[in-house]
């Protein structure tokens, strides 16, 4: 015969059930989240942009993603400032982005291009000799090393820019000169 469980079992087992799902839930409800997308004055996203968030806790910053979103999750609840930043675009500051219990801020921010910025080059030109004009090619023992025919000297010759080599002579395999026979001497 199959023995039930008794009700004091079951109302006990339900009870803590309860209890536990109530604790979960109300561990879920302590803070809220924003998200966001940063655009051009055109509606375009903008990839990569530098969002600073300030307020309760220490800054949080996050860069946004290929789409232009961005996000900051599991915040106090408060009132935050966001700073958008990406060179070129200048700056956008949204203030006053409340966040509350278990719910979601939206907030787009939104660049226009920049021309304050300026982009600075400094350098020297470099030094020509204008006297001398060649190719040249170092090769380093490690490299003759690793060339499979190292020991061939044409073969690391075309390793060279601009460098040809004729495949009639010398022979490929070979590194001597080529052999001319001795000239008989008279008496």
């Amino acid at each position: 015969m199959k023995r039930c469980p008794s009700f004091s079992f079951r109302a006990a087992a339900s009870a803590l059930l309860v209890v536990l799902l109530a604790v979960s839930a109300s561990a879920q409800l302590q803070t809220g989240n924003i998200y966001g997308k940063v655009t051009q004055r055109d509606g375009t996203t903008l990839p990569g942009v530098s969002v600073t968030l300030t307020g309760i806790g220490a800054p949080q910053t996050f860069f946004s993603d290929a789409g232009g979103n961005f996000r900051f999750l599991n915040l106090s609840p408060g009132t935050y400032q966001l700073k958008a930043d990406l060179s070129g675009f200048g700056s956008a500051v949204r203030q006053g982005v409340g966040v509350s219990i278990g719910q979601n801020a939206d907030v787009t921010l939104v660049l226009s291009a920049s021309m304050a910025d300026s982009i600075t080059v400094t350098a020297e030109a470099p030094l020509l000799d204008t006297r001398k004009a060649g190719t040249a090619i170092n090769v380093t023992r490690v490299e003759l090393e690793q060339i499979p025919t190292s020991r061939d000297p044409w073969t690391v010759l075309q390793q060279a820019p601009g460098v040809q080599v004729d495949r009639i002579w010398p022979p490929a395999q070979s590194c001597r000169p080529p052999i001319t026979p001795p000239v008989p001497r008279r008496a």
